[in-house]
Parts: C-alpha cells; sequence; structure tokens
C-alpha cells in the first residue's frame, strides 16, 4: 500500500521513482535528451529493477520551503510551524503546488521495492555513467535559502521541532546507507541497456 501518489517512470530495463527535491528534474532532463521511451505509473510499480534518489532529509525540506516560498507572496515568518512540518498546504501555496515539498522522503519509499539508491551528491555521476550525460537542474534562489537556513538557526524553536520531525527521515536515511543498496562509482553502470 502506498500513503501518497507515487510516480514511477518506467523504461524498457528500469523504473524510477520521483522523490521530489532530489534532482528529479535532472534525471527527467536525462530521460527526455536520451530519448527514452517512458511510461508514467502512479502507484503501481512494474516490478523491473527500480532506483531512486535520497537527499539529506534537513537539505530536503529547506529546499522544498524554498521552492514553495518562491512560488507564493507569503513570509516565511507567516508560516504556522505545524502547517509545515504535518504538511498541511497554505491556501496560497495550494493554488500553485498541490505537493507538500517539505513531506519526509520515506514516505516515498513505504511500500515500493527499491533496488538501488542513488545520493543526491551521486546523482550527477550516476547519470554520466549510466546514461552518458547529466543535465544539473538547480532552479532554487540562494536568496531565500539563506532567509529560510537563517530563520532556522535563529529560531531555536523552530529548529528543535523540525529535528524531531525528521527524525525518522534520519533513521531510515542511515539504515538505508548502511545496507549496501546506496550506489556509488566504483559500481559503475547499472542499469543495462
Amino acid at each position: 500500500m502506498f500513503v501518497q501518489n507515487l510516480e514511477f517512470f518506467e523504461a524498457k530495463n528500469f523504473e524510477y521513482l520521483l522523490i521530489h527535491k532530489t534532482g528529479c528534474q535532472s534525471v527527467l532532463k536525462t530521460f527526455d535528451f536520451k530519448k527514452l521511451k517512458i511510461t508514467g505509473l502512479f502507484n503501481k510499480q512494474s516490478g523491473k529493477f527500480c532506483w531512486t534518489v535520497l537527499r539529506d532529509p534537513k537539505e530536503r525540506f529547506i529546499s522544498g520551503l524554498c521552492h514553495n516560498l518562491s512560488l507564493s507572496n507569503i513570509e516565511l515568518e507567516k508560516l504556522d510551524l505545524k502547517q509545515l512540518l504535518f504538511n498541511t498546504i497554505h491556501p496560497e501555496l495550494r493554488a500553485v503546488s498541490r505537493t507538500p515539498l517539505t513531506i519526509l522522503q520515506t514516505t516515498y519509499l513505504i511500500g515500493s521495492k527499491i533496488d538501488m539508491f542513488v545520493l543526491h551528491n551521486d546523482l550527477n555521476n550516476f547519470l554520466k555513467v549510466n546514461f552518458g550525460v547529466s543535465f544539473h537542474e538547480n532552479k532554487g534562489s540562494s536568496v531565500i535559502k539563506n532567509k529560510v537556513k537563517k530563520f532556522i538557526k535563529d529560531n531555536k524553536n523552530f529548529e528543535k521541532e523540525l529535528d524531531k520531525y525528521l527524525e525518522i527521515d534520519y533513521f531510515v536515511y542511515q539504515q538505508i546507507l548502511n545496507n549496501n543498496k546506496f550506489w556509488y562509482w566504483q559500481l559503475g553502470k547499472v542499469i543495462k541497456d
């Protein structure tokens, strides 16, 4: 059972689970450039070799929050902590995005069979090795990101609640890191042609 709407992208020899704010635009742009025949599956896996990308949970949360803030006219200080941490989309954000980009990445993994994980920091190398090309897409604003990081640092209660919220994500992330399911460059090409 999936706990949210998941997007699997199926190709001839693999499927990719899209997790927002982990480099998915870079992956999809690579697929387009390679002219891969891709079928989108919602909440359904094909059973092929499945891979996805994971990111440090706090970095991902900050990136998601920054993206949502950039789409709206909401001031960071006006956001309710519970809205952020329990993924209630602010009414002004709902108009521009249906996905709460601050949701834990572990919720994407519940019920999913993942054969290989790629660290966000290794994504560029993974795409080059496995597809011969990589497109780094980073549309985030460093101004907003710095403002969010400063806000978190200056608001200790917020930071404490955020750390509690991300605890399960960090636990699962660490368990996956320890189980040899992460791709690293020495593994070379793992996606068959």
